[in-house]
């Protein structure tokens, strides 16, 4: 992890996110950081930080009861990190980690915090956020009679075109091992239900 000091770096992400429109509060402190694959990014602790993703894609990770670790989702779009945790929940069972080289836009709160908790387009902006999360991490722990009706609905509601790309990444959302999903794309291929558009690119045969 490192801070990155320039300048007009950071105000090309602030302005192609439009972070600013999310706070009525002006000249906060904000901040650019990246992080190396592998590298987690709540080293940066959540309840002292709150985190913009720019650029790049994270994994998060959860512990099992018996110490291990299981994915849960990838993320490669703009998301906030530490939302959760700034309205009081403290989750210390998921782990976030870097699965390329991350750009994060951070702000400290020691010293905004109480400000924020009167910026009401802030909390607005907080609500939206948390509840994407939940209505995600709900949808994620649907109950599926096998991976296969999984996948397949996960495809069809989820992905633009009913089209994918990259088996690795799907494992990790449908949370299965590489294998596994290998397996039900072979049968879905071989009862022509899927069409293989490239190596890791798949697409519903209904799909238009």
């Amino acid at each position: 992890m490192k801070r990155i000091f320039d300048s007009d770096l950071l105000t090309f992400y602030l302005k192609k996110h439009h972070i600013s429109s999310f706070f009525d509060t002006l000249d906060l402190p904000f901040s650019l950081y990246q992080f190396e694959k592998g590298e987690r990014l709540d080293m940066l602790n959540p309840e002292e930080y709150l985190s913009f993703l720019v650029e790049g894609s994270i994994e998060i990770s959860a512990n099992r009861s018996d110490g291990t670790n299981y994915p849960i989702g990838c993320l490669d779009d703009f998301t906030c990190i530490g939302d959760m945790e700034f309205c009081g929940k403290r989750d210390d069972a998921h782990q976030i980690e870097a699965r390329t080289t991350a750009l994060c836009i951070v702000l400290p709160l020691a010293s905004t915090k109480e400000t924020l908790l009167l910026d009401n387009r802030f909390l607005r902006y907080l609500l939206t956020s948390v509840t994407e999360k939940l209505m995600l991490y709900s949808s994620s722990q649907s109950n599926y009679a096998s991976l296969e009706e999984a996948f397949l609905a996960y495809l069809s509601n989820r992905c633009p075109d009913q089209t994918f790309s990259g088996v690795e990444k799907m494992a990790m959302q449908l949370h299965c091992s590489r294998r596994q999903l290998q397996r039900v794309l072979k049968k879905l291929l071989t009862e022509g239900k899927l069409v293989k558009l490239s190596k890791g690119r798949y697409r519903l045969m209904n799909a238009v």
